[in-house]
């Protein structure tokens, strides 16, 4: 019988030296990797700093000043810069050397393309002048005398290719 007993206690010490043999290529420093198996999910309790893994470089997390790398004529990962916003503008995308390429063209919203922009000429009269095509969008204002009220007037073309002063506002 104690035959029997010895062979089962080397048997257990066999597969406890297996065990630990192991145990030992699965450890971090000096922490079991199996016990943090058994941790709850997600626990980092009692690991320490030189028994994981630190991000590569030199530990400076700090965010490094980049703006050259995207400068559009001679950085490694350059950012497209400010083109017109229509064809039909100054079809250049600027020369000057930076990201805004601060000499760039855009088309203005209210371009003149035309010769209907008038400038308002309102300059006080006491009557009405002539209504003809010398005053064709020519704007007044009327005022017959001091204490009256004012109308605000403008020279139109009407439908039968007459002139005629069209009354815009009045003062009150």
């Amino acid at each position: 019988m104690a035959n029997w007993i010895q062979r089962f206690l080397n048997a257990i010490a066999t597969h406890k030296a297996n065990a630990s043999a192991h145990h030992a290529k699965t450890v971090a420093g000096d922490l079991n990797l199996a016990d943090l198996a058994e941790k709850a999910h997600g626990s980092l309790t009692g690991v320490t700093a030189n028994q994981h893994h630190t991000p590569p470089g030199d530990g400076d997390l700090a965010p490094k000043a980049h703006k050259d790398s995207h400068d559009p004529q001679d950085g490694s990962d350059p950012l497209d810069a400010a083109a017109p916003v229509k064809v039909a503008a100054a079809n250049a995308e600027g020369s000057s050397h930076s990201f805004a390429r601060a000499d760039h063209v855009h088309e203005r919203e209210h371009a003149k393309t035309g010769n209907y922009e008038v400038y308002a000429n309102t300059e006080e009269v006491t009557s009405d002048p002539a209504a003809d095509a010398a005053h064709l969008g020519r704007i007044i204002r009327v005022r017959a005398s001091a204490g009256a009220k004012t109308y605000l007037k403008c020279c139109v073309q009407n439908d039968a290719d007459g002139y005629e002063w069209l009354q815009i506002g009045i003062s009150t």
